[in-house]
């Protein structure tokens, strides 16, 4: 099982913002978002996107690195946590950075 903190921390690349903005939706509610759910905070991070363009982005590419690194699945447009981890806020803290980090850029 993947160590959540670990995988944040050193093997997440961010060449876009979904990855950061999913792990921490899925921290703050238990391990499990809808991809609605998802979106909303996508789009309060970029509102120059539509609400269904976040939809369509999360069934495609991050789903597919998040899997293949075990850090979450998705079964009928839920995304459920799969790693390891003991201390949500710190992560949270951590992904907090990486997105600040990405949206300056």
């Amino acid at each position: 099982m993947t160590n959540l903190k670990s995988f944040v921390s050193t093997k997440m690349k961010m060449t876009a913002i979904y990855q950061p903005v999913i792990i921490k939706v899925l921290l703050e509610n238990n391990g499990s978002a809808s991809y609605s759910t998802i979106a909303d905070e996508l789009v309060k991070l970029d509102s120059s996107k539509p609400h269904s363009f976040y939809i369509d982005r999360l069934a495609v590419h991050p789903r597919t690195v998040l899997a293949t690194h075990e850090v979450a699945s998705v079964e009928k447009k839920v995304y459920k946590l799969e790693a390891s981890y003991t201390d949500a806020n710190e992560i949270i803290l951590i992904l907090n950075n990486k997105i600040a980090q990405f949206m300056s850029k």
